[in-house]
């Protein structure tokens, strides 16, 4: 991917970092920003990020324990997880509040 050919969700979010502009421990770089942190500088690649920060393991755990053979840890999670979801997976706080 060319650093110019950015996702929707990356414009939106290069958009979000205008804000932090005149922060001093941020400094934009393009299809890049760099964050100052207190054991060093850290330089983040856009393109993709938003992508990247789907939580794929959590769906993919929930899969593996929902599918077992074992009745105790197939019951934990009775419910099957969509893989192709853009959702993220239930949170606990999520699962009680629907019981409330």
């Amino acid at each position: 991917m060319k650093n110019t050919l950015f996702k929707a969700a990356d414009n939106s979010f290069v958009q979000r970092l205008g804000f932090l502009s005149s922060n001093p421990h941020f400094e934009s770089r393009g299809s890049k920003f760099l964050v100052k942190h207190y054991a060093g500088d850290v330089l983040y690649s856009i393109p993709g990020m938003t992508d990247k920060n789907k939580d794929q393991l959590v769906k993919d755990i929930l899969e593996l324990v929902a599918s077992s053979d074992n009745k105790f840890l197939s019951a934990l999670f009775p419910n099957r997880v969509d893989k192709d979801s853009k959702k993220r997976p239930p949170t606990a706080s999520d699962k009680i509040k629907v019981r409330e």
